[in-house]
């Protein structure tokens, strides 16, 4: 059939974010705007990754020609949009692994860079001005511009890291900053080396905590000291130092299910070489665990306490209000070396607050909080309900209260028993410390 010419359209169609108003039609470029914001929590035909696979078949028509065009903020590192980022990334023997995958990542201000190099002068200044590098050479509106964003940064910097700066965020309103989590995980702190122990030592007092769940789920564990360090006055500052951060992840037991009587046959050994002071339990759970890891001590004439941990909202709250508050101060520090250092960085970057308590993500690549649990707890053990709590505390074997507290004004044995001969009470001569056995 013959025509008078040849004619084509391209027409653009503003569509709902749905996959099955997507489906269907003849498409040569489909285009999500902010992507990362499309996540399942609206239901999911209108996710991103629903909406995205709906597309592609109509795409094929058009061969090489289609494409899948996702703009957006980093927003989060959860979702679709960060998993085809990172997939855009990754290389298998020097080649792409995705071929047809292509990803930019640049902050707001790079789209003016170099205006004024424009030959036909179009533009007086830019839109949006950097706040770093030298702002002696820019024109006077441009130095508004970049002091502008330099005291918009100031203000909030994890929202101005995401809106302008184009940097992932590591998770929505997380509880944890990530560069101080970061810097929790060391190999030394002030010249002193932070390394995984694998026995304990009289000098300090080791305190541990566990965290049960499911069997299909994981199994946290940590064990840590207080260790004092000079503070910026130069006066001795509280610490918490982690020996121990592990997790038992159910994949690596038959059927993944996890076997009680083998986590807690390692836990044992763990308590033969540190002898905390306390094991804790969280209360999912624990009841049977607790008593038989009584019987367990109580053969081995270990004499550690084990008890349950209530986790009601408000005490989730205060345990974790005390962790964010050492963190950001620097006072906990734990072992890179850790064979699940790696995975408790991720999990308490990822903690968020839900309903009123911190909870693990329902998305994204850590959707657990074993460990972080173990290192919350242990830390408000230590620093009781704020850091410093215990500045006065000194370290060390000592004659007294159980667990090893001082009497008094941290006096000595001696002390106290020359100060009860003048007062005519406290200890009777056959507690004479010269003639007391030796402590064992």
């Amino acid at each position: 059939m013959k025509i008078g010419r040849d004619f084509s359209k391209i027409r653009g169609v503003p569509k709902s974010a749905n996959a099955d108003s997507i489906r269907g039609s003849a498409t040569m470029v489909v285009v999500f705007d902010e992507a990362a914001f499309m996540t399942s929590t609206e239901g999911n035909s209108s996710s991103l990754e629903q909406c995205y696979y709906a597309a592609e078949p109509s795409l094929a028509q058009f061969g090489k020609d289609g494409m899948i065009f996702l703009n957006s903020s980093p927003y989060t590192k959860i979702g679709f949009f960060y998993d085809r980022f990172l997939q855009s990334h990754q290389v298998v023997d020097d080649m792409a692994k995705f071929p047809t995958l292509l990803s930019f990542q640049f902050p707001s201000w790079e789209l003016y860079r170099d205006y004024e190099k424009d030959p036909g002068k179009r533009f007086k200044s830019a839109i949006m001005v950097s706040p770093d590098g030298d702002h002696d050479k820019l024109s006077p509106d441009d130095k508004d511009k970049a002091r502008e964003a330099e005291l918009s940064e100031k203000a909030n910097p994890e929202k101005f890291k995401v809106e302008r700066r184009g940097q992932w965020a590591e998770v929505v309103d997380s509880f944890l900053n990530a560069e101080n989590v970061e810097r929790a995980f060391v190999s030394s702190f002030k010249d002193t080396p932070v390394r995984m122990q694998t026995s304990g030592t009289y000098t300090y007092q080791y305190f541990a905590h566990c965290d049960p769940s499911s069997t299909t789920a994981g199994f946290g564990f940590a064990i840590g000291h207080m260790q004092e360090f000079a503070g910026e006055d130069g006066e001795p500052e509280p610490h918490v130092v982690f020996d121990v951060v592990k997790r038992w992840n159910p994949k690596d037991f038959p059927g993944e299910t996890i076997h009680y009587e083998t986590v807690l046959d390692e836990i044992l050994q763990w308590m033969r070489v540190f002898r905390p002071v306390e094991l804790s339990f969280d209360q999912y759970y624990s009841n049977v665990l607790i008593q038989s890891m009584r019987n367990r001590l109580m053969k081995n004439k270990i004499s550690t306490r084990v008890i349950e941990k209530t986790a009601t909202a408000v005490i989730n709250m205060q345990k974790y209000e005390s962790l964010k508050t050492a963190i950001n101060l620097d006072l906990v520090h734990i072992p890179v070396d850790c064979p699940d250092s790696e995975y408790t960085k991720m999990e308490m970057k990822f903690l968020q607050i839900r309903n009123g308590r911190v909870d693990k993500q329902d998305l994204g690549p850590v959707q657990t909080k074993d460990i972080s649990d173990c290192i919350a707890e242990v830390t408000s053990i230590i620093l009781g309900g704020g850091p410093g709590i215990m500045a006065g505390l000194k370290t060390g074997l000592k004659y007294g209260a159980p667990g090893g507290y001082g009497l008094g004004r941290d006096r000595s044995f001696e002390d106290y028993y020359k100060n009860a001969k003048k007062t005519g009470s406290g200890p009777t001569r056959s507690m004479d410390y010269r003639n007391r056995p030796k402590a064992r």
